[in-house]
């Protein structure tokens, strides 16, 4: 809790992504992104807070908790995010809805994403390959749909 929000966010070592090594504490790690949200709520810059908000929703729905997860993923998008991120949250959303056409959708919308001329390496557009995997194995968990299996 004593981490910046950056370091908190980003550390591998320090912060909340250390805990995704140990299988079955994703909603720990929900918990532990909300909690630190309330505590340094008045540290967070505009961009750390969306990306603390999504990585709360991306926990809560590797945990299974879909309706608690969607409207933590909406919070989680920046609309001064480069890169398509907003549809590639769309095609989150809409795989937890089960909506195969929304996720198809939004996946069409990410990959026509001009390549942005701030961002010269690299995949193109980001995220895509994991919006591929959510189609590949649609209906079935997000968990499972978000693995390297599904790619």
């Amino acid at each position: 809790m004593r981490l910046t929000p950056d370091k908190f966010d980003q550390d591998p070592d320090g912060g909340w992504r250390r805990l995704t090594a140990t299988p079955g504490c994703e909603g720990a790690i929900a918990d532990l992104l909300a909690r630190y949200r309330v505590v340094h709520w008045g540290a967070f810059q505009e961009i750390e807070l969306h990306m603390n908000y999504w990585h709360e929703g991306q926990a809560r729905a590797l945990a299974g908790q879909t309706e608690k997860a969607i409207p933590l993923l909406l919070a989680g998008v920046d609309p001064h995010v480069i890169g398509g991120f907003s549809d590639y949250a769309l095609a989150t959303v809409a795989f937890l809805q089960n909506d195969r056409e929304a996720l198809k959708a939004a996946r069409d919308r990410l990959a026509a994403v001009p390549r942005s001329p701030l961002i010269s390496a690299g995949e193109w557009p980001p995220n895509l390959k994991i919006v591929d995997s959510l189609i590949a194995c649609f209906g079935e968990s997000y968990a499972k749909a978000y693995s390297r299996g599904c790619r």
